[in-house]
């Protein structure tokens, strides 16, 4: 089994939802882990990975690539 399935499944035993829940998506995103082996292992369907998967990108990431995360004095003032 791969470890990367050993420590999500530890963070599934915990209850800690929420931290599950990320751990999945970036193992997922950084190809560390197919999806056919979370969908078995893990029993997470396709199609709450790719949800997941969306909401990583909407929360974490997008945020993140705009200017005024890097350069506090370009954003907007409301």
């Amino acid at each position: 089994m791969n470890t990367y399935l050993n420590d999500l499944l530890g963070y599934k035993k915990k209850k800690t939802r929420h931290l599950f829940r990320w751990k999945v998506v970036e193992a997922y995103r950084a190809e560390r882990v197919q999806a056919s082996e979370l969908e078995e292992t893990l029993r997470i369907p396709m199609k709450e990975l790719r949800r997941l998967n969306r909401n990583y990108f909407r929360l974490r990431l997008l945020p993140r690539a705009s200017a005024a995360y890097y350069n506090p004095e370009t954003a907007e003032k409301r």
